[in-house]
This record gives C-alpha cells, structure tokens and sequence, in this order.
C-alpha cells in the first residue's frame, strides 16, 4: 500500500468517524470521539488551545487552512476534490483532528530521530527498534514532517545503511528497515531530488541488490526500477550505480540482477529483476547502445534463465 493510500485510509477514517460521532460539545463544533491522547500536558494545552482557535475561525480561515492541511498530507487532486466538497462543520472537525495529531506527534520529531541514530552507543537492537519506527514515521506521518526530516536525515539514513555493509547478516533487518525508509523519503519531489544530489545514496541503494539477502533485494531493486524511469537523468544515474556496486565488489554489474532471476521459490523478487531490466534496456534512446546493455545482460547469465 502506497503512502498516499495510506493517508487516504486515515482520511477515509476520520471522515466516517466524524458521520457518526457521539461527542457533544457547547460551542457546537466540538472535535470527533477518539482522538489520539497527548503525550505530555504540555501537548495537551496546546492542542486544546490550538482547537480553541480553530473553532473561533471564520469560514474563509477554515478554508484556507483546510487547503493547507490537504496539501500538507501530500494527497492528489483526486483525493483533494471530494473532501473539498464536504460540509464546512467537518472541514472544522478535522483541522481539530489534525491539530491534536500534531501536538501528539511533536515527541517523535523528525530532530529527535536524527539525534538518536547518531549516537555511536546504540545497540543493534535498539538500532533496529529505531529505523522501524522511522520507516512507520515516514509513511504516516504529514510531508511537511518528512521534508523536515530532510537532508540530514537522509544523511543518516544513509550513514546507518553503510554500517550495514561493515558487518554481517544480522544486520539484515536493519538493512531492509533503511531501504524501506528511503522509499518513503522518495515518495515526494523534496526527497527524490535529495536522492539524486546526494553522491552515494542510490550506489548504496545498489549495493543492496544483494541475492543472499532476497528480503533487502527485493527492496532495493524495486526502487532502483522506479529511479530508473524518473526523466530525465534516472537511468544515467541508475546505471552509473550499479557501475560503482559492481566495481566495489569486482563483479559483473548486472551479475546480481540476473542471479536475483535464478531464486525460484521467490516470485516477487524475480518479476521485480525483469522489470528492472527492462527497465536499464529499453529506456535509452539510441539504439546501440540498448543492443550494447542487452548484450551485456546475456553474457552474464540473462540467456539461460531464459532457456530454462
């Protein structure tokens, strides 16, 4: 399930539970029944202050900060067009909503994942424990959070899939937990591009494509696959990293690809190869050169898979 369904779910939740609700308050506009509880009073106050000010809003505010709070949620005009048509009193109730998220939220901050990544003292336990709940804040969490996450913690990310690579196995979990926070990180314009910038992130994303690992290759091929097709430089920058993966552990680049192919208990991971390859093939322009990239393929392998 993509981010954006996710967010629709949680829409799709508040709005239902809104329809129905129980919770009566004086003003008229009191916030729907099961609201998330603060973590702290200091939170408490002030998403009660912050629901205070939203019920004293006039339309046109309700409005404008419904908008806001839609494009914060990273959803498409499709998802925007029929929650933009329901009636002002639950575009209230859900800025009511939204701001008591908020106010929970503001423990786990995107600083506070930073700061505790980067203490060299974490066990690979607590190390663990850490990505996940990372990869689960990228995924729910607003854009406007994830942006804040930014190129710091990217970088930390990054810094935390390396060390995966200077030790041995039972690192994978972590492994796999940092691909897929890379993949929520990518799922907006601001993290692609930081993607792109960064000098060795999708080469560390290449050096996942790793067939002892299937679980974390998996991952990393179908993010390498979606790279691939993002005009107008992805399958240059593609390439270019399974290049360096190749040369770091002196092999075929396209090796590991193709080897991905030969695990026949593993479906998912296998379609995914062949789309990436599909991928590296086909989009070049110049014809030779597509010819050059499929020759290279089947010396590696690529011309018995297909004969068995």
């Amino acid at each position: 399930m993509s981010n954006l369904h996710r967010k629709h779910s949680f829409l799709d939740k508040m709005v239902g539970g809104l329809g129905g609700g129980k919770t009566k308050s004086r003003g008229g506009f009191g916030p729907p029944a099961n609201l998330p509880r603060p973590n702290s009073l200091g939170d408490f106050n002030e998403a009660e202050e912050e629901g205070w000010t939203i019920e004293k809003m006039s339309d046109n505010d309700i409005m404008d900060e419904f908008e806001k709070m839609l494009e914060n949620m990273n959803l498409n005009e499709e998802k925007k067009e029929p929650l933009r048509l329901l009636p002002l009193s639950k575009k209230r109730d859900m800025l009511t909503m939204n701001s008591k998220t908020t106010a929970r939220n503001k423990l786990d901050s995107p600083t506070d994942y930073i700061q505790y990544l980067s203490s060299p003292e974490l066990s690979l336990q607590k190390k663990y424990s850490c990505v996940e709940s990372l990869r689960v804040a990228l995924t729910n969490n607003s854009l406007e959070w994830v942006q804040d996450f930014g190129n710091k913690g990217l970088k930390q990310v990054l810094s935390v899939l390396n060390e995966c690579f200077r030790n041995d196995s039972t690192w994978e979990k972590v492994q796999h937990e940092c691909i897929k926070c890379l993949k929520a990180i990518m799922n907006n314009k601001v993290g692609l591009k930081a993607m792109f910038e960064h000098k060795e992130a999708l080469t560390l994303l290449a050096r996942s494509i790793t067939p002892t690992l299937p679980h974390v290759m998996l991952e990393a091929v179908k993010l390498m696959a979606a790279v691939c097709l993002v005009p107008p430089d992805g399958h240059e920058k593609t390439l270019e990293a399974i290049t360096i993966a190749g040369e770091v552990k002196t092999r075929d680049r396209f090796q590991p690809i193709v080897q991905g192919l030969l695990i026949r208990q593993n479906d998912g991971l296998r379609v995914s190869c062949l789309t990436l390859i599909n991928a590296l093939i086909s989009t070049p322009d110049d014809l030779d050169f597509r010819i050059h990239l499929r020759n290279e393929f089947m010396r590696v392998g690529l011309i018995d898979v297909l004969d068995t």
